[in-house]
């Protein structure tokens, strides 16, 4: 029982209960205080239960340090302390203060959770979304539509990105723009057959044929030409390779291409996903639009054919849009300006045109001419059809310097077509049909000339077709028939037949 202690000490509990003054004691073996039974080696010093140091080695030993403030090491590098609820720490890298931590050093973690986000050995995942150490974000549900169906999103370590739908509020700036068989490089868009590389990098191989992994090898044939193009130092490198194989069969597709011999003009080395797009095998194409700013012949959208096998054999069959890149092809002018060049045009609707020329024909405002010629429309124009000898009017009548009109012999049934009442005592000869007979130059009057009534009359007057000054013409009246006057006379029967 060998213990040092004030006198009127009786230990922590009776203190506790206020039955004891403040003490402090040092025991050694076993001791018993106010009925309570010390084992072992230790030291109490007390205050209150709330302040007091007590270590004892009973039941494996404990310390027990009670304070309502305490501070531990050094204020200017490192110390624990604590007063009025709150507790600081403070060492070179990290300070805990008012729930805050600040930090110059590392976390590690490898389970746990950290605002909603669960903390695994490789990933932070989240209710949908996965943060991978790989450097890969996607969601959970994430689908490639490359297995079928697509859904979710991800962004690929890689680089490659698939989404459902993207908004994009300024400007969509990239070397290479593909959607299915449309690419697009440096304002120029090429509609066809196109696929990826995928893989590894493909380096220029210096030897005549190359095997490459691609997406899809689907649709390309043997004997097809393909074009890439790669930004460089100096700008856009643009390399033609032949198609000598193609493995659509097997996973992953392969093509085999004869790459260009000269490797100063090859693209030297080609990353994954490089576009390739056809330029055709003989007898097919594609659609090639041209916006390049860098090209004074832009912009344009042609349609080409490929001729043959060889690189140059391509034809282009239409073009839409700024012509000068073909002046003097064909029958394109030397300066044509904007236009659609193409070997056959069929139109269902409206052809609007003020200038330039069609079938040798000029074009004008309003009439059609060449050589002396000319059909013009109704307005400003005499004419709807002239020539140095000839000419039509808008109403219908004609005019020549040697014409055979149509001949008419009028009798009984249609006199009424051909004599007209001149509202006096005489009969008009009608030749320009306003009688309701054909419009004539050459009448054979079998008939007397008469009224509607019968009654015979002399011929007054004779109206012809065309009626203008300085306009000559000749008209032809065979009198078949006795009995025909003229204001001025009478053809007597004798002369009956003869022209007048």
């Amino acid at each position: 029982m060998a213990n040092i202690r004030t006198i009127d000490y009786k230990g922590s509990d009776s203190a506790s209960a206020g039955t004891g003054p403040k003490g402090w004691m040092f025991w050694s073996g076993s001791t018993t205080v106010s009925n309570q039974t010390y084992s072992g080696l230790g030291l109490e010093l007390m205050d209150t239960s709330e302040s007091y140091l007590k270590f004892t080695t009973a039941d494996g030993g404990d310390l027990d340090l009670r304070a309502k403030k305490f501070y531990v090491g050094t204020p200017t590098s490192q110390f624990i302390s604590g007063s009025s609820g709150a507790i600081e720490i403070s060492s070179s890298n990290f300070h805990l203060t008012g729930g805050n931590v600040i930090m110059a050093g590392d976390i590690t973690a490898n389970t746990g959770n950290i605002g909603g986000w669960h903390i695994a050995s490789t990933a932070l995942t989240a209710s949908n979304i996965i943060l991978s150490s790989s450097g890969t974000i996607q969601t959970s549900d994430f689908q490639s539509s490359l297995l079928g169906t697509g859904k979710g999103w991800k962004i690929g370590s890689d680089g490659v990105a698939e989404f459902e739908e993207a908004r994009i509020r300024g400007t969509l700036s990239t070397a290479v723009f593909e959607k299915d068989t449309i690419s697009a490089v440096g304002g120029q868009v090429i509609i066809a057959n196109a696929t990826t590389t995928t893989g590894s990098e493909v380096l220029y191989p210096g030897v005549a044929a190359q095997t490459i992994n691609v997406a899809n090898a689907g649709g390309f044939v043997n004997g097809e030409w393909l074009i890439a193009k790669a930004t460089a130092s100096a700008g856009f490198t643009t390399e033609m390779m032949l198609v000598s194989s193609v493995n659509s069969s097997s996973t992953p597709n392969t093509i085999t291409l004869v790459r260009n011999a000269n490797s100063s003009t090859s693209i030297p080395t080609m990353s994954s996903g490089q576009v390739l797009v056809s330029q055709g095998a003989s007898g097919s194409g594609y659609i090639y639009m041209n916006a390049d700013p860098t090209d004074s012949a832009t912009p344009y959208i042609d349609i080409v054919e490929r001729t043959g096998s060889a690189i140059g054999d391509t034809k282009i069959k239409a073009r839409l849009g700024d012509l000068s890149g073909l002046a003097g092809v064909g029958p394109v002018p030397a300066d044509p300006g904007f236009g659609l060049y193409s070997e056959n045009v069929f139109l269902s609707g409206t052809i609007t045109a003020s200038a330039g020329e069609i079938g040798g024909w000029g074009i004008g405002a309003t009439k059609l001419s060449t050589g002396g010629f000319e059909i013009a429309a109704s307005g400003s124009n005499d004419y709807a059809i002239s020539s140095s000898g000839f000419t039509v009017r808008h109403n219908g009548l004609v005019a020549a310097s040697n014409f055979a009109e149509k001949f008419v012999i009028v009798g009984e049934t249609n006199s009424g077509s051909y004599f007209s009442n001149n509202g006096g005592d005489g009969v008009n000869l009608i030749f320009d049909g306003s009688g309701g007979g054909e419009v004539t130059m050459n009448m054979q009057l079998n008939v007397a000339p008469r009224l509607a009534n019968g009654t015979i009359k002399p011929i007054q007057d004779i109206i012809l077709p065309l009626e203008a000054t300085g306009v000559k013409m000749e008209a032809t009246v065979i009198i078949n028939v006795a009995g025909v006057e003229f204001d001025e006379g009478t053809i007597a029967a004798s002369s009956a037949g003869v022209t007048w």
